[in-house]
């Protein structure tokens, strides 16, 4: 029976939780997870945490290297679901060609940006992923981060990404030219950048509102002149941005209609707490009054885009009732689908071999249930 003895993995976490002599809420809160995800994962209940979690949990116990390189190797092995790796890129030609649009406008010196929305799972960042891949294509630069759930995000989180990703890949004099005189600033967002270029002066000291200011200007020339071919930059999930990354996103926006520069932003509509006075819709709010945001919706896959998808993943055609339930009990969205299958197909292959009536008993009563437990308790 699940949970009857608690795996290693849970019996380690538990040691190490009662050696730093932490209750099960101080480390949740330590480690921004749920105290129930904690006491689920010590049970046994939830075998197999998420990379992220390992490492959130290894952090907020103060693990030594040692130490954490053993509660890694503690976490059992995911049992084989015949599920192949990699996620189809299906049914979004529609999405793509807009963003295609976008990147031919900013090359010709119309830049700007473009928003992405739709709910959890549903292929915004696949979407990004293939979009950034086909702009690379045709010689673009490419600058791309992510907001992160929790506390643990420094300011500017998304930029910091970004930025750093790119400036590890460039030859330093280039580097050093791209940055010019805002080389200051930008190191001291980016401190790596001083790892590749040596003696960059330390910026002045201002007033926290001017400062700011100086930094916005820096990122934003920063990114008009790495764009005499054009440039993507693409920032996702900023429904859990911080308020400096929202602020410098609205400023970039408004200082790219004439480059070459394409920003584009990602996030989850609909999304728990994200209401209009969440700090990202008033942000989107007052740069809608100030320029144009284009906005493309992701939403779900239809019938036969799904049974494409789900036998990508599977490997081979799937029994089309199976399809059909799946599809119906996710709404088309990827990720939820994905999810059931994969719990389908290790609860009992023959759902993947062709059979004409899947049982689908073992799936818990909900998708959204299924995957919102699995996010809760941060296990696979």
């Amino acid at each position: 029976m699940p949970g009857s003895q608690p795996s290693s993995f849970g019996a380690q976490l538990r040691r190490y939780r009662e050696a730093a002599g932490f209750s099960q809420e101080d480390l949740a809160e330590r480690a921004n997870l749920a105290a129930k995800a904690i006491g689920a994962l010590e049970r046994g209940e939830r075998r197999r945490p998420y990379p992220r979690t390992v490492q959130m949990l290894a952090a907020a116990l103060q693990l030594s290297e040692t130490q954490r390189r053993e509660l890694i190797a503690s976490v059992p092995r995911a049992p084989s679901s015949g599920l192949g790796e990699g996620d189809a890129f299906v049914g979004r030609e529609r999405e793509l060609a807009e963003l295609l649009a976008k990147l031919r406008a900013a090359a010709g010196g119309r830049g700007g940006i473009v928003l992405l929305l739709g709910e959890a799972g549903i292929g915004k960042t696949r979407l990004a992923q293939e979009f950034m891949t086909a702009a690379r294509g045709q010689g673009a630069a490419v600058l791309a981060g992510r907001a992160l759930e929790g506390e643990g995000q420094a300011p500017y989180g998304p930029w910091v990404e970004a930025i750093e990703r790119y400036a590890l890949d460039r030859d330093p004099d280039e580097l050093r030219r791209e940055m010019g005189f805002d080389a200051p600033y930008i190191a001291r967002l980016v401190p790596v950048i001083r790892s590749r270029v040596l003696d960059i002066a330390q910026p002045e000291r201002l007033a926290p509102s001017d400062e700011r200011l100086r930094v916005y200007g820096a990122v934003a020339r920063f990114c008009r002149t790495i764009a005499p071919r054009p440039a993507v930059v693409f920032l996702d999930d900023l429904h859990w941005a911080d308020r400096d990354t929202l602020g410098l996103m609205r400023y970039m926006a408004r200082s790219l209609t004439e480059s070459s520069v394409l920003l584009v932003c990602a996030y989850r509509d609909p999304e728990l707490g994200v209401d209009a006075a969440h700090p990202l819709m008033t942000t989107l709010s007052s740069l809608r009054h100030e320029i144009a945001c284009p906005t493309i919706r992701v939403g779900g896959l239809d019938h036969a885009e799904m049974g494409a998808y789900l036998t990508h993943a599977a490997g081979r055609p799937l029994p089309p009732t199976l399809v059909e339930r799946i599809g119906e009990e996710t709404s088309g969205n990827p990720f939820y689908a994905r999810e059931v299958l994969r719990h389908v197909a290790e609860a009992d292959a023959s759902a993947t071999r062709g059979d004409d009536t899947p049982d689908m008993r073992g799936v818990p009563e909900g998708v959204r249930q299924v995957v919102a437990d699995r996010v809760r308790y941060a296990s696979s």
